[in-house]
């Protein structure tokens, strides 16, 4: 009898967790609209007929600079009371 009454029990339980996942994936399944290319986020520039190690460090040169520049950027954080 108490096995019964657990299946009959978990059946609305199964049949609202199946209504949820239901609606979430279809929320998910919608077409979600790119932002435009940003043209400043390209390539770093190499100089042509570098090698490749020169092409290389030219690169992490370049992302080394970008970086310490978004970390030195004041962010608006608020004061602690």
């Amino acid at each position: 009898m108490k096995a019964a009454l657990s299946i009959v029990s978990l059946l609305p339980v199964l049949a609202v967790v199946d209504f949820l996942a239901k609606s979430q994936l279809a929320t998910t399944s919608k077409p979600v609209a790119l932002p435009p290319v940003n043209a400043s986020a390209s390539l770093p520039v190499t100089a042509t007929g570098a090698t490749s190690q020169q092409q290389s460090r030219d690169i992490q040169k370049q992302v080394q600079q970008s970086v310490d520049a978004a970390t030195q950027s004041a962010r608006g954080v608020p004061d602690e009371k």
